[in-house]
């Protein structure tokens, strides 16, 4: 008998998180991401990462800075190909569409 398992959500945004803080000349957006003007805000921040599991598949939706003097579209899909690959290497989940949305520019 072979019983189910289960991989979480937020298991699935640690794996994002983490793919995507190693990639150079990005940054994630949102509170949970070391920006302490958000608690200063009255309203709430959309998340950096947002995972749906929808028929055994994954749909991922990230939010996120790029460093000025990176070409934004090579950036975004980086972010994609790395989230992809590594998501569907280390979880056996497929995934369905990774959305990334460039909402600022950071400059170092």
């Amino acid at each position: 008998m072979e019983k189910e398992i289960k991989i979480s959500t937020e298991v699935l945004e640690a794996i994002v998180i983490q793919i995507i803080s190693e990639i150079k000349g990005v940054r994630l957006l949102g509170a949970l991401n070391g920006n302490i003007s958000y608690f200063f805000q009255k309203k709430i921040p959309e998340r950096s990462v947002q995972i749906s599991l929808k028929d055994k598949e994954v749909l991922i939706k990230v939010n996120l800075s790029i460093q000025y003097g990176e070409k934004i579209l090579d950036k975004a899909r980086e972010v994609q190909e790395a989230v992809k690959k590594t998501v569907e290497s280390t979880s056996d989940i497929k995934v369905k569409s990774i959305d990334v949305n460039v909402k600022k520019i950071y400059f170092e």
